[in-house]
């Protein structure tokens, strides 16, 4: 993948905001009380918030992109 191709993805997929969420739910399992689920359970965690807020993220741009295309900040 070239790097504008990756950097293009992560813009689409919000992935900063998205790695943010996660850890912020990974940081709620650790606070839980009781001991910590197996280690596969809290990377399927991480792995499926992570997903659908890449998925929101996707779903907020097709959404918008007529309020984007007329905004200053977003239009490019």
């Amino acid at each position: 993948m070239s790097p504008s191709l990756v950097a293009d993805l992560a813009s689409l997929f919000k992935l900063r905001i998205g790695i943010a969420i996660a850890l912020s739910a990974l940081g709620g399992l650790a606070i839980q009380p009781g001991p910590l689920p197996e280690a596969r359970r809290i990377a399927a965690l991480a792995l499926a918030v992570l997903l659908a807020s890449a998925a929101a993220g996707a779903f907020n741009h097709y959404v918008e992109r007529d309020l984007d295309a007329r905004m200053p900040r977003t239009r490019n």
